[in-house]
Formats: C-alpha cells, sequence, structure tokens
C-alpha cells in the first residue's frame, strides 16, 4: 500500500498524496524485470519453434533423398543380379 504524506508545494499544502515506499518501487522493478524476462522467453520459444521447423523439413528431404536412393539400388539390384539370374533360368 503506498506510504500517504503532506507536504507542501509552491505555497499549496497537498495532503494524502499517494507516494510509492521504497518497496513499492522495488516491486514495480521487478515487475518490470519479469515483464522483459518474459517478453525474451517468448521470442526464444519463437526461434526455437522456428529452428524445429527448419529441422523437420530437412529430416523430411533428407528421408525423401533416402527412399529414392533406396529405390534406386533396389532398382541397379533388379537389372544386375535379379534378370540376369532369371534370365539364364529360362
Amino acid at each position: 500500500m503506498a506510504s500517504e504524506q503532506s507536504f507542501s508545494y509552491g505555497g499549496l499544502r497537498v495532503s494524502d498524496l499517494e507516494i510509492p515506499t521504497d518497496y513499492e518501487l522495488h516491486a514495480m522493478e521487478t515487475q518490470v524485470q519479469i515483464e522483459e524476462m518474459r517478453d525474451d522467453l517468448r521470442q526464444q520459444l519463437a526461434d526455437f519453434r522456428e529452428e524445429i521447423r527448419y529441422l523437420k523439413r530437412k529430416v523430411t528431404m533428407m528421408g525423401i533423398v533416402g527412399v529414392a536412393v533406396m529405390s534406386l539400388i533396389g532398382f541397379h539390384f533388379l537389372l544386375t543380379i535379379v534378370l540376369p539370374f532369371a534370365l539364364r533360368m529360362m
């Protein structure tokens, strides 16, 4: 709760003016720091999510390339081993 003080300003008497205490000022500063930390964490989380999306795309492409290579190896095996063997059996 804010402290209440009475003082004179420019010849006018100001009473019951709420002036924040040191504890309240510290609490306000802490709140600002917490909000800044929250904003930083949100930005880091967004960056992390973007990195995950990038890695998922990369892994997907590697999988596609792997399947294509395995298909070529299988086709090569079919042409070089299975087909000649099958032709000899005829």
